[in-house]
C-alpha cells in the first residue's frame, strides 16, 4: 500500500507492508473511527478488544469486525487471567491502544514482542491525565493535540513517537474537540500497523513532569454556581457538559446546562436569563436531569 504522508517536514509517497499481527484496543468513538479508517484502507487487526458497554460506537465496532471476520473480545477487565490467556493465544506482535479506561498490567504489556503503542488525547509530556482535551477547553488553551507513545506500566510515560497539534477554536467545546482528536487518531493509526513505521520517527524525551497531570473533574466545577463570573460558567459548560455535566438547581429541579451565552444588555429579562456575579447569562440549551 502506498500512502502520501508528511514526515519531518518532507512529503513523500511511502510504501507500507502490513504484516504484523496487531491487537487493537479501543473505546467508543476513538475505536469506531479507527476501525472505519482501517477498513477503508483494507488493513485488519488480528483481534479487537473493547469493553462490554453498549453504545452506538461499540455496535459499529462489532459490525465491522463481523463483516471482516476479525476476532473481537469484550472483557470486563484487562487484568482478567482468562482474557490475557486468550490474547496470548493470538500470538500478537504489537498492541495499539486508541484510548481505554483501564490500566494495563505488566502481564498484558509483555504479550506484544514489538511493544504497546498508545494514542493519548493530549500533548505529552505537558498534558497528562485521562481527559486532557476537557482541561484544554476549560483553561482556554489555544491548542492541544494527540501523542503516540510507547506504553509502560507508568501511566502517560514511555518514549514519544509522534505529536500532532490541534488548534482550539474560540467557541470549541470538549465534544467538538474530542471529535477532532478521534479523526486525527484514526488518520495516523494505519501507519503504526507497519512493523517499521515507529522507527521512522525520532523518539522524543518521554520523561514527564508530575506537574502536568490533571485528573477527573472535581464536583465543584460541575456546579452552575451563580456566584461565579459569567465567563467562568461559560468555560465550565463548554468544557464539562454534557459529561460529567454542569448542573443548575432551579425550582426544585436539577438542570443539565448544555449551552449558554453571555449577555451585555442588563435590561434583558427572561426565565433563563440569570444574574451571575458580574453580568447576566442566558441558558440557551438544557435538559431536566433524571432523578436518581
Amino acid at each position: 500500500m502506498e500512502t502520501q504522508f508528511t514526515l519531518k517536514g518532507v512529503t513523500a509517497n511511502i510504501h507500507y507492508v502490513y504484516k504484523m499481527r496487531v491487537a487493537l484496543f479501543g473505546i467508543h468513538k476513538l475505536l469506531s473511527d479507527s476501525l472505519t479508517e482501517l477498513e477503508d484502507k483494507g488493513i485488519f487487526p488480528e483481534v479487537v478488544i473493547f469493553p462490554p458497554f453498549d453504545s452506538p460506537y461499540h455496535r459499529l465496532a462489532s459490525q465491522i469486525c463481523e463483516r471482516n471476520k476479525i476476532k473481537y473480545i469484550r472483557p470486563s477487565s484487562v487484568k482478567e487471567g482468562s482474557f490475557i490467556d486468550e490474547l496470548r493465544d493470538c500470538s500478537i506482535d504489537r498492541i495499539i491502544v486508541t484510548g481505554y479506561h483501564q490500566i494495563f498490567p505488566k502481564s498484558l504489556l509483555e504479550l506484544a514482542g514489538m511493544g504497546t503503542i498508545n494514542c493519548h488525547g493530549g500533548l505529552l509530556p505537558e498534558e497528562r491525565g485521562p481527559i486532557p482535551w476537557k482541561w484544554a477547553v476549560y483553561e482556554d488553551k489555544p491548542f492541544t493535540g494527540i501523542t503516540i507513545h510507547q506504553m509502560t506500566e507508568r501511566v502517560d510515560e514511555g518514549k514519544v513517537f509522534f505529536r500532532k497539534i490541534i488548534p482550539i477554536d474560540s467557541e470549541e467545546t470538549s465534544e467538538s474537540l474530542f471529535n477532532k482528536i478521534a479523526q486525527e487518531t484514526a488518520r495516523i493509526i494505519p501507519c503504526f500497523f507497519d512493523e517499521n513505521y515507529a522507527d521512522d520517527y525520532e523518539e522524543q524525551d518521554g520523561n514527564v513532569s508530575k506537574s502536568g497531570y490533571r485528573g477527573q473533574v472535581p464536583v465543584e466545577l460541575c456546579e452552575f454556581d451563580l456566584e461565579q463570573t459569567a465567563l467562568e460558567l461559560q468555560r465550565r459548560v463548554r468544557a464539562f457538559s454534557p459529561r460529567p455535566g454542569v448542573y443548575l438547581e432551579r425550582k426544585g429541579r436539577r438542570i443539565l446546562v448544555k449551552d449558554v451565552s453571555i449577555l451585555t444588555d442588563p435590561s434583558m429579562e427572561g426565565e433563563w436569563i440569570l444574574k451571575c456575579s458580574d453580568q447576566n447569562i442566558l441558558v440557551t440549551e438544557f435538559e431536566i436531569a433524571k432523578q436518581e
